[in-house]
């Protein structure tokens, strides 16, 4: 049985449900279309290379371009936040 913890004030205290500090979803939705204009930016160059790469499947090689720019996508967006994420811990840490 769980039994809350009064306040001082005769009432149940109450708790942060994020961490202070923690990111927004507004921080991950920028994160996500820096991420997006990034890859754009490489599909604009690398956009040759990968149809002369995939061209040896045959039906298959706009999906494995679809997957690798997909690929890429979030590799970088998860490359962000980690970086970010890593640059928040340090800055409360000193």
């Amino acid at each position: 049985m769980h039994t809350p913890q009064s306040n001082g004030e005769g009432g149940p205290e109450t708790r942060e449900t994020t961490a202070p500090g923690a990111s927004s979803l507004g921080e991950h939705a920028a994160c996500g279309l820096v991420a997006l204009l990034v890859m754009g930016v490489a599909t604009l160059y690398l956009y040759p290379a990968l149809v002369v790469a995939t061209r040896p499947l045959l039906l298959l090689s706009s999906t494995v371009i679809v997957v690798a720019l997909l690929w890429v996508w979030l590799s970088v967006w998860l490359s962000i936040e980690i970086v970010l994420e890593w640059q928040t811990t340090r800055a409360r840490t000193q």
